[in-house]
């Protein structure tokens, strides 16, 4: 009889680890309904190009204990209070004034609790109305393109994310 009970232990386990393996998608790596990060794939948001030519820099004193918001052409970083470590300059730059991407310095600061970065898409070019907007942040160590998701306000028409560190970042289609 316990030979019996033994053999179902061992079976159950058996199934069970099984079971486990296949939802955890058996070692893949990531979120399995994430894009793929890999830059080659990644189709960034086009803007219109306007006349009047819109500044590409912006920086900002923001206070630690208060926190604070930097904006420059409809993008947005909200740091709220006790985020930074200390009162720092936060810059946002456009570096391509035709792609919805931004670079926040300075670079690779973290923080110790998650900002908001807010992309804007209300000046987007010949925008694919069946892909889904995401935001993208550009890891420096092998330049690749990873995928962080984001709210998509289809009104007024902007991506947001929660973020930990600065990097380049940018809004991209994905399907």
């Amino acid at each position: 009889m316990f030979k019996e009970h033994k053999w179902k232990l061992i079976s159950f386990g058996g199934g069970l680890l099984f079971t486990l393996l296949l939802y955890a998608g058996c070692g893949q790596k990531g979120n399995p309904t994430a894009p793929n990060p890999v830059s080659s794939q990644l189709k960034i948001v086009t803007l219109k190009q306007d006349e009047s030519s819109s500044s590409n820099t912006t920086s900002v004193r923001i206070c630690a204990a208060e926190g604070g918001e930097v904006e420059l052409n409809g993008n947005r970083l909200e740091i709220p209070p006790g985020a930074l470590p200390a009162d720092t300059t936060i810059t946002m730059i456009c570096p391509n004034p035709d792609k919805a991407m931004v670079q926040l310095k300075p670079n690779r600061l973290v923080f110790l609790r998650s900002v908001l970065l807010t992309l804007s898409y209300a000046e987007a070019e010949d925008l694919d109305e069946e892909a889904q907007l995401s935001i993208y942040w550009q890891n420096p160590d092998n330049q690749e393109w990873e995928w962080m998701g984001g709210r998509d306000d289809k009104v007024k028409e902007e991506v947001t994310t929660q973020i930990g560190h600065f990097s380049r970042y940018a809004l991209a289609e994905s399907y």
